[in-house]
């Protein structure tokens, strides 16, 4: 249990220790807001492994960074500790002096609660029933919601696993993780083209397609065995492809003839430069410098047999394609002749459209079997669905039952006149907690305290936090029953109260009794002051 809370920026009263049972923050009779009720109640959460205290932007700009203190007993040895304001993401251990991350001391929570064995984290069991304004679990509605906006289906599972029943889904839930896993890696597989992506209609057209090719086949084979072929049916379709393929090389022997014919004419026009007469020259141009002269024609030699090798290199290559594109052609030529002029050939080519035909069969069957593996994956998803939903309702139905039934208790207890309020889980993502015929704001809040009573009794959960706005608009009587319920409570209740003189005598003693913090405007505030005054 939580045996007490030390903070010195708490002006009011530094130590706080609490009861076994019941335990009230009392605010003062005029129901001053702004006073620290509230903060108490997120500070106990803070103590309990929760965040929102430390998220608080006020707290951290009129209060700045403190310690919270705190203390736990178990088995009648105490352990303490401290969070830091600014560093939630660790807790310091006095017992083991070491700082601890917080997810560590949440899993010493569990155990030492004894709630390791519902497969759910401490802040999971006990986070919906920290009810504090501020925080997304004051809904009244929604008894099951963790945050705002919260799903249906997670919150009804958390409650399957806080009631213990969680085993008997986990298998079911992981076949369904699994299946989809497998379907959504075939997907993705379809997707990167590493097999083929065929819809219904494409399935259907290769059924139709492969039973023809299979006829062909079919018949193929049985003319074949009785000698009912003729080269002629196939000599037209195997010659087609081959004269095609031979009219492509032709074409690029052609190219590539004319282009040798080009370099052979460039070839022939380099021409040697003949010698100088340097008499006739020297005639005609006295002044003539006949050293450079020949030095140009020196490098215009050079240049020229360089340009010619490099020509001759490219002659080379050009004939060499040639020759193997000739090669090439004489072989496809050879194979036409072979088919047309030998009527040996008829086995080979009977055996040759056999295999391009199983090969077309093969690979539309592939096809088809990819489509119907891809459908047994969705259609496995979608059963493992149907039999982990059904599960889910049976065990949620049984609970419905158990809690409707504690409800219907509790209800008489607080109000033996009234309606007791009711949770119906209609599927597995839906459900709804109302009292017939009553649907006034009191009914509602004392609705959620109700349900909140019913999960304390019936379940491991440790504790439970309800804030003083679950108590404005529940009529007194009542609210005298719930605190005499809460008093009752072998587990910690916290709760903060204002505006006692309001209620009955039974009401104060309860609260008196149990009270561990008492807050009043001017002063008397958790902090010493209130900071939204000017």
């Amino acid at each position: 249990m939580l045996k007490l809370i030390k903070c010195d920026k708490f002006v009011n009263q530094s130590i706080i220790i609490f009861n076994n049972g019941l335990n009230c923050i009392l605010g003062d009779d005029n129901g001053s807001n702004s006073i620290g009720k509230s903060t108490s109640l997120l500070v106990i959460d803070y103590v309990f492994g929760g965040d929102k205290y430390a998220e608080n932007r006020e707290i951290r700009d009129n209060v700045g960074d403190h310690r919270i203190e705190f203390t736990y007993s178990f088995n009648g040895i105490d352990y303490s500790f401290h969070r830091d304001f600014l560093d939630k993401k660790q807790v310091f251990s006095y017992n083991e002096n070491k700082f601890i991350k917080i997810e560590e001391f949440r899993d010493w929570l569990s155990k030492m609660y004894d709630l390791s064995v519902l497969s759910m984290t401490f802040r999971d069991a006990v986070g919906v029933y920290s009810r504090i304004y501020g925080k997304s679990t004051i809904n009244e509605k929604q008894p099951l919601q963790s945050f705002e906006k919260e799903s249906a289906e997670p919150s009804i599972l958390r409650l399957i696993k806080l009631f213990g029943k969680y085993s008997l889904i986990s298998e079911a839930e992981f076949k369904v993780k699994d299946a989809k896993d497998k379907f959504e890696s075939f997907k993705k597989a379809q997707k990167y083209s590493f097999i083929s992506s065929i819809n219904a209609k494409t399935y259907s057209g290769n059924l139709i397609k492969i039973n023809e090719l299979s006829k062909q086949s079919e018949e193929l084979t049985t003319k074949s065995d009785n000698n009912l072929l003729d080269l002629d049916s196939f000599q037209l379709e195997q010659t087609k492809e081959l004269e095609s393929e031979k009219s492509k090389l032709l074409r690029q022997r052609a190219i590539e003839k004319a282009s040798l014919s080009k370099l052979e004419g460039n070839l022939s026009e380099i021409n040697t430069i003949s010698k100088i007469d340097e008499k006739d020259l020297i005639s005609f141009f006295p002044s003539i410098n006949m050293k450079k002269l020949k030095d140009i024609q020196v490098f215009h030699s050079v240049l020229r047999k360089n340009l010619k090798n490099e020509i001759s290199n490219f002659i080379s290559e050009k004939e060499m394609v040639i020759s193997v594109l000739e090669e090439q052609i004489n072989e496809i030529a050879l194979k036409i002749t072979e088919i047309t002029n030998n009527k040996k050939t008829l086995s080979k080519v009977v055996i040759g459209k056999l295999i391009e035909l199983q090969r077309e069969i093969e690979n539309l069957q592939k096809q088809n079997k990819e489509y119907e593996q891809l459908k047994s994956l969705k259609d496995e998803e979608n059963e493992c669905k149907v039999e982990y939903e059904n599960l889910f309702m049976d065990i949620v139905n049984e609970l419905e039952h158990s809690i409707n039934t504690i409800l219907e208790q509790v209800s008489d207890e607080i109000n033996i006149d009234k309606k007791a309020p009711s949770i119906h889980f209609k599927a597995k993502n839906s459900y709804i907690f109302e009292t017939d015929d009553d649907n006034g704001t009191g009914t509602n809040f004392k609705n959620l305290i109700s349900f909140d009573l019913a999960i304390l009794k019936l379940t491991k959960l440790p504790f439970l936090v309800h804030d003083s706005v679950m108590f404005k608009h529940i009529e007194n009587n009542a609210i005298e029953n719930i605190l005499t319920i809460y008093n009752n409570s072998p587990k910690q209740i916290f709760i903060a109260f204002d505006k006692l003189s309001s209620y009955s005598n039974e009401t104060a003693r309860i609260i008196n009794q149990n009270k561990v913090m008492s807050l009043t405007s001017n002063g008397g505030e958790l902090f010493g002051f209130c900071w939204n005054k000017k």
